[in-house]
C-alpha cells in the first residue's frame, strides 16, 4: 500500500479537487447543486465519509432535499449500486471484495468526499482506494471552516485567505493555496497525535486522540 500511495502522490497531475465553503449549511447547498448536475449526465456519485456523525448528516440532508440514495454497509452486495445513481458510504466500508467488486464493474462514479480526516494518512489512503475503484475520476473534497476535524489548526488561517480572496458566504473556492494549509493543518495534529482512536464525530476524535 505505502508504494502504491506514493505512486500516486508523486504524480505531477492533482489527485483531488478541494472545494471549501465558510459555513457548513453552504457546504451542503453546494454538494445538493453538484449532484444534481451529475444525475443529469447519468454519471453515478458515491459520496464517502469518514465518520458516523458525518454520514448521519449528508444522509439527513438528501432526505430533505429528496435526492434519492442507497446507504451502503458493511456486507452489503455492490450489484445493488447498479440501481441506485447516488450511495453514501462510509469509508472504512471500502473493503478489499468491495473495491475489487467496483473495479470489475467499472461503473462511471463522480467521488465526493465530505470531510477532511486529522491525519494526512488517512486521507491518502482513501484516495488510493478510490483511484482503484475510479482511475479517471478526480475526487473532490467538501470542506467548511466550520468542520471539526481540523480544528482549530487551519480556521483562521483559511478564513484570512477566503477573505482576502472575496469570496462569499455562499461561494465556494479552490485554490492550492488552501489545499496546502488544510495539509499543513494535518501535520501539526499528526505532530501532536497519541493514537488513532476511531470515533462517532470528528470533535470526539480530536479530544480522544490529541
Amino acid at each position: 500500500m505505502l508504494s502504491f500511495l506514493k505512486k500516486i502522490f508523486s504524480n505531477s497531475e492533482p489527485t483531488f479537487q478541494e472545494k471549501v465553503w465558510m459555513s457548513k449549511p453552504y457546504k451542503f447547498q453546494g454538494l445538493y447543486e453538484d449532484l444534481s448536475e451529475i444525475t443529469k449526465t447519468g454519471h453515478k456519485a458515491f459520496i464517502f465519509t469518514h465518520f458516523e456523525k458525518t454520514y448521519q448528516e449528508v444522509c439527513f440532508v438528501l432526505e430533505q432535499k429528496e435526492i434519492p440514495f442507497y446507504q451502503f454497509q458493511k456486507g452489503d452486495d455492490t450489484s445493488i449500486l447498479a440501481f441506485n445513481q447516488v450511495a453514501i458510504f462510509q469509508a472504512n466500508a471500502l473493503e478489499k471484495r468491495v473495491i475489487e467488486n467496483l473495479q470489475a464493474q467499472q461503473i462511471p462514479v463522480r467521488c465526493l468526499i465530505l470531510e477532511h480526516f486529522p491525519l494526512r494518512t488517512n486521507d491518502e489512503e482513501l484516495l488510493a482506494k478510490l483511484k482503484t475503484i475510479a482511475p479517471q475520476a478526480t475526487p473532490v473534497f467538501y470542506t467548511s471552516l466550520e468542520d471539526a476535524a481540523l480544528q482549530p489548526f487551519v480556521t483562521e488561517n483559511l478564513k484570512q485567505i477566503m477573505v482576502k480572496m472575496g469570496m462569499k458566504a455562499d461561494e465556494s473556492v479552490s485554490h492550492k493555496m488552501i489545499s496546502k494549509s488544510i495539509i499543513n493543518a494535518q501535520e501539526k495534529i499528526a505532530q501532536q497525535v497519541k493514537s488513532n482512536r476511531m470515533t462517532y464525530a470528528p470533535e470526539e476524535w480530536i479530544k480522544v486522540n490529541l
